[in-house]
């Protein structure tokens, strides 16, 4: 349910709460099968748990509510909230200019959620979706304040259609520190999130591939060095023609779909990330940015002319 478009998620939210309710009549017309009997294990608890015992809440899923606006709150019972829910108060900062406005919704807060969630995991991680979904300043909102910065550093930047492989490798092997021969990575005791939006964006070459993202490519592919053969990920310098292995990177990226200038990328990259794709905003979240940015411009001038 997460790597398709509002259609699919409107279709997944029905298939979800059909298996949610046990209403295999409901799910024969999609010609589903569901194998409610299948064990599913999990490292983090003692005993076998079934799937509906690990992952449903005891409370009921309500029909009118889409599914990707709600959460399940662990910390109170397993209730099913809305992601407003989780919006602390918003107050927008003296003398900001309205381009730098981000109005926390419920859309940021769920990408942020799966961003943060998936990071932790050490999972990396491709946002797709239209102009104006909020793809870079969700990432760019965790990179700035959701991460501990004790335990994580950031890198980003963004692609063009011109920017060339030794640009993407020189970017990166100058904010990473030498950890002993060989390696590099963060600063010991940290870990790096790099992010790169509009990854799509480089200029394909003559054979239909994009050097930028096949020098980032070379750093997911296992490399065999020495006498032990030992597994490195990374790439080689282009001074020595040393090979550099990389530790402790997460790479997050942001992409628009194909087309008007983007291109594809090739599934020897998108294979190593989780893919999510956003949506355009609902009413409720328009009118939440709408209104917060509004009542900002109307705070400074007097009642009656607000009026």
């Amino acid at each position: 349910g997460a790597a398709t478009d509002g259609a699919g998620r409107l279709f997944f939210d029905q298939v979800f709460k059909c298996i949610y309710d046990s209403k295999k009549g409901d799910l024969a017309k999609w010609e589903f099968v569901c194998f409610e009997e299948t064990e599913f294990y999990s490292s983090q608890y003692k005993e076998d748990v079934r799937l509906k015992e690990l992952i449903f809440s005891p409370w009921p899923l309500q029909r009118s509510v889409p599914v990707y606006d709600v959460y399940m709150d662990t910390e109170d019972d397993f209730r099913w909230k809305p992601w407003t829910d989780r919006l602390a108060g918003f107050d927008i900062p003296k003398d900001t200019p309205y381009h730098a406005i981000i109005v926390p919704t419920a859309d940021t807060e769920r990408n942020q959620f799966l961003i943060r969630t998936l990071v932790d995991r050490k999972y990396n991680l491709i946002i797709s979706g239209p102009t104006g979904t909020a793809k870079t300043a969700s990432i760019n909102g965790m990179l700035l304040g959701g991460f501990d910065s004790e335990e994580f550093s950031s890198i980003a930047f963004a692609f063009s259609a011109q920017t060339t492989e030794n640009q993407t490798q020189d970017i990166i092997d100058g904010k990473l520190d030498k950890r002993r021969k060989g390696v590099y990575g963060p600063p010991p005791g940290k870990r790096m999130v790099i992010f790169i939006d509009d990854i799509n964006m480089p200029f394909k070459e003559e054979y239909g591939a994009q050097p930028p993202i096949e020098i980032l490519r070379q750093n997911f592919i296992t490399a065999r060095l020495g006498e032990k053969q030992e597994k490195s990920f990374g790439w080689y310098d282009r001074k020595g023609w040393e090979f550099k292995t990389l530790v402790d990177l997460h790479w997050l990226a942001a992409m628009c779909p194909p087309g008007a200038g983007k291109n594809d990328i090739t599934d020897r990259l998108s294979r190593h990330f989780n893919l999510l794709f956003v949506t355009p905003f609902d009413d409720e979240s328009l009118n939440r940015i709408f209104s917060t940015v509004v009542g900002k411009f109307l705070s400074i001038i007097s009642k009656d002319v607000a009026a």
